[in-house]
């Protein structure tokens, strides 16, 4: 039975979870039609491991068609021969329902353009160390929904003419080269494609770790989202890519510059405030701040 599910794996360096990740797609009781791991920087040590699961899944190794993570999104996105596209990184895992409950979610409600669930969270070992509490149900109109990511982007399931009709996954806010809360973005543009909705139930295992790209670049995710939620605004005309470099930089005016127009004076001194106390060591004084200035974003 085709699945018609397209699996959009980018990878990049050392993915040393990235067995026991195919391992749990191979594992699904309704198989994706294709897996399409995107090469954004594959250390050669795993190349053999990705590469031995070729048939079982129909595994495709794809070179990204430029640098980072959301050009390796869009790759796979236009390599898709499926209609659905499943989402999932490379320390995360799947249940073994994950497809088969998505795809029927779909079946059942023609309206829908995309489809969450919550996530168990796991340690480097598969530990299980807690669940998400992601709002349920339809999002479109939810509280917040505006203000913060309230999917988890390796749970989702979507549909590929939607991401292709919105003009797929944008680059607008970067730090240290890696793209920041493109999936922020991403959401508030399939919004007006049909419903958004998240299941109440864990379908995928999320890995966290020291090296994870939203654990070292906490404070990228803070301004990145911020900016996102500006640009989304009563959005007219061009977006303004941001790539953050330093208090200083002419980016960073330009970040505040939107902010300001976008968000209003409140959300401007806030994230201005919080831009000053980056680079200070952390205290007691700057960590009282940082709750105050999350509290005024409102993330």
């Amino acid at each position: 039975m085709s699945s018609d599910v397209s699996v959009i794996l980018p990878v990049r360096g050392n993915c040393e979870y990235i067995d026991f990740t195919l391992k749990s797609i191979l594992k699904s009781t309704l198989h994706p039609d294709e897996v399409l791991v995107i090469d954004d920087g594959i250390s050669s040590d795993y190349y053999n491991v990705i590469k031995k699961y070729s048939l079982d899944l129909n595994l495709k190794i794809i070179k990204n068609n430029g640098f980072g993570l959301v050009k390796a999104l869009n790759t796979g996105l236009n390599a898709a021969a499926c209609k659905y596209i499943a989402r999932i990184d490379s320390d995360d895992l799947m249940t073994q329902d994950r497809i088969a409950v998505q795809r029927k979610t779909f079946d059942n409600n023609p309206k829908l353009v995309v489809v969450g669930s919550q996530c168990k969270y796991i340690d480097t070992f598969g530990n299980i160390t807690g669940v998400s509490n992601y709002p349920t149900g339809i999002l479109n109109q939810t509280k917040g929904f505006d203000k913060r990511c309230l999917l988890a982007h390796p749970s989702t399931m979507f549909l590929k003419s939607a991401a292709l009709h919105i003009g797929g996954y944008r680059s607008i806010f970067t730090w240290d080269n890696a793209d920041i809360a493109e999936d922020f973005d991403f959401w508030l543009r399939m919004r007006s494609e049909g419903q958004i909705l998240n299941l109440d139930e864990p379908l995928t295992f999320y890995r966290q770790h020291i090296n994870q790209l939203s654990v070292k670049n906490n404070d990228a995710t803070i301004l990145g989202t911020t900016y996102v939620k500006a640009v989304n605004t009563n959005l007219n005309g061009t977006v303004d890519s941001i790539h953050f470099i330093d208090k200083n930089s002419p980016s960073t005016k330009r970040l505040l510059s939107v902010i300001f127009k976008k968000l209003g004076f409140k959300n401007y001194i806030a994230t201005m405030v919080y831009i000053q106390i980056l680079k200070k060591k952390k205290s007691l004084y700057t960590t009282v701040i940082r709750k105050i200035i999350y509290h005024i974003l409102d993330i």
